[in-house]
């Protein structure tokens, strides 16, 4: 990494470090982007927002990841599509999760939250490793 010259590429690293400190913060402290949703979600009505603005903006994430990958060569794609056809396959079941959420009667929306929860970090997590395994490839290119 130290003989990264141009500033592009130096930005590019540290944001990978950065993304890597995150991941490492959360599973060493055992403190999980739930924890985050559990302090907002004091009821179900919260819970269901929050989760709704979540999976939007994770949905623009895998978007924004698939438009990189028109830039990449062609024999590198297959393995590429697989992956975010593997994390688009973990963005419905976020959505099929928030959706039980909704249909929740009385006080058991806790049990389908703790679901979405476990979605919801299944789903980051795969769009972490892609994007991190994304600009690893863009610095070896």
């Amino acid at each position: 990494m130290t003989q990264l010259r141009t500033g592009r590429r130096l930005v590019l690293v540290t944001t990978i470090l950065t993304k890597l400190r995150k991941d490492a913060f959360y599973r060493e402290g055992k403190a999980t982007l739930a924890g985050r949703a559990g302090m907002r979600c004091r009821d179900k009505q919260s819970c269901q927002n929050w989760y709704e603005l979540e999976l939007k903006q994770a949905g623009e994430r895998l978007e924004h990841l698939r438009s990189g990958l028109r830039r990449l060569r062609s024999d590198l794609r297959p393995d590429w599509e697989r992956r975010l056809d593997d994390a688009r396959g973990r963005l419905n079941r976020s959505l099929a999760r928030l959706e039980a959420l909704r249909r929740c009667n009385g006080e058991n929306w806790r049990a389908a939250a703790a679901q979405a929860d476990d979605a919801y970090i299944a789903l980051i997590d795969g769009l972490d490793l892609i994007d991190i395994s994304m600009a690893v490839r863009s610095l070896a290119a």
